[in-house]
C-alpha cells in the first residue's frame, strides 16, 4: 500500500501493540522522505522529534510521520458456488478510514477536543508479511494553536501523541490498530512572519520548518535558504 496523507530529546517510542491482541499491528515510525513526501517505505527510523510552534501562528505547522504497519487477519478461506477459492476478494483486507489522535503535554494544556479524527485512505491486505506504509501530518490545527498559546517563545513543553488508525474489513465490521504513543519536544523559536511575509518552504515536503531542526525563517529574510539547526 502507499497512502500519504497531508489535509528531540529522543525519547522512547511506546507500542501498546506490545500489549494488546489487535491483528493490525503499527510495527514502527519513519521519517518522511523529502524526495518521494511519502508512498514508500522510508528506512530511516524515527523514536520521537522535536518541533518550533512559531509556524503556527499562520496556521504553517506540520509533523509529517511514517507509520509502518502489519494486518495479521487471517480470515477463513471463501469458496464459490464450485466450491473452488476465491482470489477476487480478502475477507481480512483493511479499508483504513481514519486516525484517531490525543495529545498530552507537560505541563498541561488543554486540548479540544480531547481526540480528533483525521480521515485517512488506503487499503491494508490481511495475512501480509509485507510491511505496509502511511505517512500523515500528525499536528492538527486545534493541537497546534494550543501548542503556540500554551508555549511562549523562549518557552518549551514535552508532547505526547497517541494515534490509533480505524478501518472497516472487507468482510465488514469495524476494526483497530495497535495503538501508537509518539513523543515531541515543543519549543518557540519566536520567528514571527507579519504582513505580506510569510515563512520559508524549509520543512519536509516544502512545509514551513520547525521539524526536527529544519529552519524556521521569513521569506523576507535573505538568509532564509534551505539549511537546518539542531534546536
Amino acid at each position: 500500500m502507499k497512502t500519504t496523507l497531508f489535509t528531540s530529546s529522543l525519547a522512547l517510542l511506546l507500542f501498546a501493540g506490545c500489549v494488546d491482541d489487535s491483528p493490525w499491528r503499527i510495527v514502527g515510525t519513519a521519517t518522511v522522505d523529502s524526495t518521494t513526501c511519502g508512498g514508500m517505505i522510508s528506512n530511516t527510523e524515527q523514536l520521537g522529534g522535536s518541533l518550533d510552534i512559531a509556524p503556527a501562528s499562520q496556521q504553517e505547522t506540520q509533523y509529517l510521520l511514517q507509520f509502518k504497519m502489519l494486518n495479521e487477519i487471517n480470515p477463513p478461506l471463501q469458496l464459490n458456488t464450485n466450491m473452488l477459492p476465491m482470489t477476487t476478494v480478502n475477507a481480512g483486507d483493511i479499508n483504513v478510514k481514519e486516525a484517531i489522535i490525543s495529545y498530552k503535554t507537560t505541563p498541561a494544556f488543554v486540548f479540544k477536543p480531547a481526540k480528533e479524527s483525521i480521515a485517512v485512505g488506503g487499503v491494508v491486505p490481511a495475512a501480509g508479511s509485507t510491511v505496509q506504509e502511511i505517512s500523515m501530518n500528525i499536528i492538527t490545527q486545534n493541537a497546534a494553536d494550543t501548542l503556540l498559546n500554551g508555549v511562549a517563545p523562549g518557552n518549551t513543553a514535552e508532547l505526547l501523541i497517541s494515534l490509533q488508525f480505524h478501518g472497516l474489513q472487507q468482510a465488514g465490521g469495524d476494526v483497530y490498530s495497535t495503538t501508537v504513543t509518539y513523543p515531541i519536544h515543543v519549543f518557540n523559536s519566536g520567528v514571527l512572519c507579519t504582513g505580506n511575509d510569510t515563512y520559508g518552504a524549509l520543512g519536509i515536503c516544502g512545509t514551513a520548518g520547525g521539524q526536527d531542526g529544519h529552519r524556521v525563517c521569513c521569506v523576507s529574510d535573505p538568509t532564509c535558504k534551505a539549511s537546518t539547526t539542531t534546536p
